[in-house]
């Protein structure tokens, strides 16, 4: 008798203390039931009983106000869980409990998915972080193991510590707490960290090992601020069943999708087969009453929300691109190619001869109305230089429409496919593109001018020697020189056979090509022309001095080559860097643009630019 008493009180205590029970006995608990976008609903379940086997979908029913709904069924991954271990160090855990409480947690760790970030908190006579978030489980096992109890217990420090630990980006938050004794050393308070805990959405479990000293109810009021539960157990022996459970729960959330066909208060019921037991949770939905079932599979096109599609603004901005692409091939009509595709046009047809006008027409009001806005803003003769200097055959209000014509089409794609913020951005990037075309043609043809100048001038020495006259010599170049020496030399020609003098031309070209050499060999000539002297001489000392020049500074590009190359991967490989973590990690980097991450960003945009400056002086010799 006295042996069946005891084993009726040891299963009424099993029972009261929260030991895992079958499936069948215990609820089904319904989490983040989110109806912020209804009528889709979503609710997560955790089916007590159920393993790391995926349960079928048809394990799933879900009613509303008893009706049932179709719902889509999908296992909630790993990738957004935080689980932070929190492990009573006091001096009361020394031995066994100490022994079974690193196993139990040691399985437990084992059970999560490899996505899952873990930390470990000890606490003795003050909470301390073993081992912070992270996904290498040596790193947690070892941290487990390294902890020693000794001291007093400071519980409330310990779970407001690990409250601290999620981060921002964490989807589902859990932490799990082993103790076997009250607080007797902390600072926070119980209300304190119950509304931390709350503010964290993170869920408590807890493992309360039975000993005097222990206090299960402040346990189970935290845990029930966090949505979880406290577990008293007899002796160590039973952690691994109570970590178990709670590892099963985290690895077998599913969440649930349906559209919700009420409105107002609605019941919902969600039943799960778990093996030969069904499981069964129940809840009350608030739904907006404005809420309307969403169409069904078949429904017409007629009957979903109107609004321009997609397609129609595709093809408006692929319109409006033609159409812009016209005007500017129109403002290239007044070149050599223009002129002889009207004559063209105009014995072809006179239809085609009376539709390219109105459109050259349309071309030469929009040229003229950019060149009378440059000449308002003093503009136009420093855009001529530019453009005379880069090559390019064009007026400036020419360049100015073509210009203004790719920004406007670049504005309108962007608007279109992705905003008109992203619009405005490929606006301001056409238009300093356009600067930056006129500067890179520039300097390539001042550098290709450059190198071709020693065999110019030896073609004007030789020609001189051969009997020729100065203004002969210069005809000789620009038939023979390669461009852009041959236009620059043709342009000085056609001037001097228009009046103009030659001396003037000469000095004309070396104000376009803006070059020391060159201004070396127009003052040679001026001076010759004064004075008098051997000018083939002349030049070909010059030519030989710009020569050994020019030598001395490819050398000097060839030493600095690694230096430049260097500088380049150095202030790019930030950039580089930032883009390729924006695509991985967004959140990571989103960091740095709010608080004191942008003013780390600022900091670090700063001496990148100092950085730079630093390597073009290092990098550049002026010889």
């Amino acid at each position: 008798m006295r042996t069946l008493r005891a084993a009726l009180l040891a299963a009424a205590v099993v029972l009261v203390t929260g030991a895992p029970a079958s499936a069948a006995q215990q609820p089904l608990e319904l989490d983040a039931v989110d109806t912020a976008k209804a009528p889709t609903v979503s609710v997560s379940v955790t089916p007590p009983g159920a393993d790391e086997a995926t349960l079928p979908k048809g394990a799933f029913t879900v009613t509303e106000d008893g009706e049932e709904v179709e719902a889509t069924v999908g296992r909630v991954s790993g990738e957004e869980l935080e689980v932070v271990l929190v492990i009573d160090t006091s001096g009361s855990m020394q031995g066994t409990p100490m022994a079974a409480a690193k196993a139990a947690a040691g399985s437990f760790i084992n059970r999560m998915p490899p996505q899952a970030r873990i930390a470990v908190v000890g606490f003795g006579r003050m909470a301390v972080v073993a081992s912070g978030l992270g996904l290498d489980r040596a790193v947690t096992h070892f941290a487990i193991n390294s902890l020693r109890p000794n001291g007093e217990t400071a519980l409330f420090d310990a779970v407001a510590l690990a409250a601290d630990q999620f981060s921002p980006a964490a989807g589902r938050r859990s932490i799990v707490v082993l103790s076997d004794g009250a607080d007797t050393a902390s600072v926070a308070r119980p209300d304190a960290v119950q509304a931390k805990v709350a503010a964290a959405h993170a869920r408590v479990d807890a493992a309360v090992l039975r000993s005097p000293e222990s206090d299960a109810n402040v346990l189970a009021s935290m845990a029930a601020a966090g949505g979880g539960q406290a577990v008293e157990v007899a002796g160590p022996e039973a952690l691994d069943a109570v970590y178990d459970d709670v590892a099963t729960r985290l690895v077998s959330t599913y969440e649930l999708t349906w559209q919700s066909r009420g409105t107002g208060a609605t019941e919902v019921e969600v039943a799960v087969e778990v093996g030969d037991d069904t499981v069964v949770g129940r809840t009350t939905l608030d739904l907006p009453e404005a809420a309307a079932p969403a169409p069904e599979e078949g429904a017409s096109a007629s009957d979903e929300p109107t609004g321009t599609p997609t397609w129609a603004l595709l093809v408006g901005a692929a319109s409006v691109f033609v159409a812009l692409i016209l005007l500017a091939l129109s403002v290239l009509e007044r070149n050599g190619i223009g002129r002889r595709r009207d004559r063209l046009v105009r014995l072809g047809s006179a239809a085609s001869s009376s539709s390219l006008p109105g459109l050259g027409e349309l071309a030469e009001r929009a040229t003229t109305a950019a060149d009378e806005a440059l000449e308002r803003r003093g503009r136009k003769a420093a855009l001529h230089t530019a453009l005379e200097r880069a090559g390019l055959d064009l007026r400036p209000g020419e360049f100015l429409v073509l210009a203004g014509t790719a920004a406007a089409v670049l504005f309108l794609a962007g608007a279109a496919l992705f905003g008109v913020l992203v619009g405005l951005v490929l606006a301001a990037i056409a238009l300093a593109s356009a600067k930056v075309l006129v500067s890179v043609l520039t300097t390539r043809r001042t550098r290709a001018f450059s190198e071709q100048l020693p065999d110019t001038l030896q073609i004007l020495a030789g020609s001189l020697r051969a009997g020729y006259g100065l203004v002969q010599a210069v005809d000789a170049v620009s038939h023979e020189a390669p461009s852009p020496t041959q236009e620059e030399f043709r342009r000085v020609v056609l001037e001097h056979r228009l009046g103009r003098d030659l001396t003037d031309s000469l000095q004309a070209m070396s104000d376009r090509i803006d070059t020391e050499d060159l201004r070396w060999v127009v003052q040679a000539v001026d001076i010759h022309r004064e004075i008098g002297g051997d000018l083939a001489s002349i030049l070909d000392t010059v030519a030989g001095t710009i020569r050994e020049r020019g030598q001395i500074l490819r050398q000097v590009r060839a030493l600095t080559a690694e230096g430049r190359l260097s500088a380049y991967i150095l202030i790019a490989l930030p950039f580089v860097l930032a883009g390729i973590m924006r695509i991985v990690n967004p959140d990571y980097i989103l960091a740095l643009t709010k608080g004191s991450g942008l003013v780390m960003a600022m900091v670090g945009l700063g001496l990148i630019g100092l950085g730079a400056l630093w390597f073009r002086k290092l990098c550049r010799f002026v010889v």
